[in-house]
């Protein structure tokens, strides 16, 4: 089964970057640009990896975050990877804290995201 991934990025670049280095390898990447769009979108859809912008309009990755860990039950629950440039050691520490698996920083390249990929489907062939 192929992994169903989301990415919720308000930065265009970083979207078509994302969507067309994941593409390379096989993915489709659904896309939304902030974190109320992740929540509408998780009332009617399942995704195996959501890579989660940290700061977003509207609803804020960490809030989306927690909101999801809150709100959908423990079959729904997806793996969800920080993207953001806040890379110090308190900055891991809240977004773990707040229901994030993993974290990618930007600027990052293809084999950040092929980790964050082999994370999240390793994560699910456990389940």
């Amino acid at each position: 089964m192929t992994l169903r991934i989301l990415l919720a990025d308000d930065n265009a670049i970083n979207r078509e970057l994302v969507t067309l280095s994941l593409g390379h390898l096989g993915y489709v990447v659904d896309v939304v640009t902030n974190g109320e769009e992740v929540l509408t979108l998780l009332e009617t859809e399942d995704y195996g990896l959501i890579l989660m912008d940290i700061e977003m309009p509207k609803v804020d990755g960490p809030t989306a975050t927690a909101r999801i860990r809150a709100e959908l039950p423990a079959e729904r629950q997806p793996y969800i990877v920080a993207l953001t440039g806040n890379s110090l050691p308190a900055d891991r520490e809240y977004y773990t804290k707040v229901g994030m698996n993993g974290y990618v920083g930007k600027p990052f390249g293809i084999e950040a995201l092929e980790r964050a990929v082999a994370e999240a489907e390793a994560y699910w062939a456990e389940q």
